[in-house]
């Protein structure tokens, strides 16, 4: 388990400081997948019908849902890694795996298989072309399994402007973190960018209920990958059988926090993400706080509100992460009444303005903030019972996000408070 999530950390500063590996944003070029494609189809058709029904189950997973594609990009990387580039030795090993794995979907490989296990002696060119089909077989290597799973959870993203990888908020916000925040941190990414119930990369909420509800100790219905990534994040563990595993003590806990509504994970992954869509680059929570202290400078900010904002800092520094949560999001309703002032509003109002929700709506349309900030403020402080006082966290911990994420919102509502007071004039 840890050891997977300090790989990822070190891949991740890695990114941040060397570029990562180029080799790994190797993809096949289209020429190259239709003929391979082409030949998947000819081989197949070279066979004597009825063929075996496993033969669309073969064609709609691997085709429709993209593994064929995946596979020969990560035997790409693979070969490579290995230094083996030349177009017509590439095109000649993946053509002899893609043999193989056709014979093995045909009920055709085992013989084959065990003639080859207890062999004593082996070619260069057979243990290249068993090291490509297990590479596809195991959806790449160790370093290609690592750089596939912080991609799909957006921890980097490759630039093409500059052709080297980059690291996003999301995977500076992760080089912060505990190990077993980490686990949270990256499950709850999945429930956020999950599709369906059906996606192969990112697991939705039902699948992880389903963990703890289970008496079952079985997993054929989850996807193979979902499997491997919670094995590796110590959620799961093998039994003797296969496609047997037990919830570990550590998963079941770990998966009642994330499933939790009031999951503080939520609220920080969506102002990051939110924050990357916007071009605004997080670059690690002391640099956003560096940012806030001078923002509260202002002497536009009344003073009550700015002394507020210094005092949730100290207590930030301190770790006191729970109070200063509960100080930075009133802050923020402080920023919001100011800028209703200025815009002509009377945020006292309280028929008018009855709580924060409504004060953000009038700022959206007034087109003072941009709507993702005020949806997001929003969710974040009506829901979390933290922010209420509704209960104190075991751990100060677990409110440490949920304080990154006020800090972050604190500095997007005073970025467009010194819009306003750019176009009024205010000093």
């Amino acid at each position: 388990m840890l050891s997977f999530t300090e790989q990822l950390k070190e891949l991740i500063h890695d990114v941040e400081t060397m570029g990562g590996s180029p080799v790994q944003n190797i993809s096949p070029p289209l020429e190259l997948m239709l003929k391979l494609k082409g030949y998947v189809i000819k081989v197949l058709r070279q066979q004597p019908e009825p063929l075996s029904r496993n033969v669309e189950g073969f064609l709609l997973e691997e085709f429709n849902e993209g593994f064929f594609e995946e596979g020969i990009r990560v035997c790409l990387i693979h070969l490579g890694e290995m230094g083996i580039t030349n177009p017509e030795e590439v095109s000649h090993i993946l053509h002899k795996v893609i043999d193989r794995r056709v014979e093995m979907m045909l009920g055709k490989g085992d013989e084959r298989h065990q003639s080859t296990l207890h062999a004593n002696k082996i070619s260069i060119y057979e243990a290249i072309v068993n090291s490509v089909e297990y590479i596809w077989d195991d959806y790449g290597s160790e370093p290609t399994i690592l750089y596939n799973f912080a991609k799909q959870r957006f921890l980097i993203v490759w630039d093409y402007q500059i052709n080297r990888w980059q690291t996003t908020g999301l995977g500076r916000f992760l080089l912060e973190l505990k190990p077993l925040q980490v686990i949270s941190f990256l499950l709850t990414i999945d429930l956020i960018f999950t599709t369906s119930n059906r996606d192969f990369r990112h697991m939705s909420a039902q699948a992880l209920k389903s963990l703890i509800e289970s008496n079952e100790k079985k997993f054929y219905q989850m996807p193979h990958l979902h499997v491997e990534t919670l094995k590796r994040l110590g959620v799961l563990r093998s039994q003797s059988r296969d496609w047997e595993y037990d919830l570990t003590p550590l998963g079941k806990v770990v998966i009642k926090a994330v499933l939790s509504e009031e999951n503080p994970m939520k609220e920080v992954i969506k102002a990051l993400v939110e924050n990357e869509e916007q071009g605004i680059h997080f670059e690690g929570s002391d640099k956003e706080l560096d940012l806030l202290r001078k923002q509260v400078t202002s002497k536009t900010i009344y003073q009550g509100n700015r002394i507020s904002i210094e005092n949730a800092i100290t207590l930030y520094t301190k770790r006191s992460y729970t109070d200063a949560a509960r100080v930075f999001f009133p802050s923020i309703e402080a920023v919001a009444n100011q800028m209703l002032s200025i815009a002509g509003e009377k945020p006292t109002d309280y028929k008018t303005f009855p709580g924060l929700v409504r004060k953000l709506t009038r700022l959206e349309e007034l087109k003072l903030i941009p709507s993702d900030l005020s949806n997001a403020i929003d969710i974040a402080y009506s829901r979390n019972k933290v922010l209420h006082g509704e209960y104190e966290p075991l751990e100060q911990e677990y409110a440490y996000p949920l304080c990154v994420a006020g800090i972050i919102y604190l500095r997007r509502i005073l970025n467009e408070f010194e819009k306003i007071k750019a176009k009024v004039g205010c000093e």
